[in-house]
């Protein structure tokens, strides 16, 4: 669920599932990916956002699971949650 919401400064911030997107680091073949900060505990998060009709749900979930199995590495991103 994607939501608007304003900060004090009247700027709009876009809420996605509890993540704050603060700005688009990439894209590619699944969608895009955006730096993001989660709201309950203000970390920083990489936030993959989608393509509609694009993506094939298996190979998503596929590659979900997969990322999950990579041992702790400083040059790959853990999954949180999807």
């Amino acid at each position: 669920m994607q939501e608007t919401q304003h900060d004090g400064n009247g700027a709009k911030v876009v809420i996605i599932h509890g993540y704050e997107k603060l700005e688009q680091l990439g894209s590619g073949g699944f969608g895009s990916v955006y730096k993001a900060k989660k709201q309950g505990d203000q970390k920083l998060y990489a936030l993959k956002k989608l393509n509609q009709g694009g993506v094939n749900e298996s190979a998503f979930k596929h590659e979900f699971e997969l990322i999950q199995t990579i041992p702790d590495c400083p040059y790959v991103l853990k999954a949180v949650e999807a």
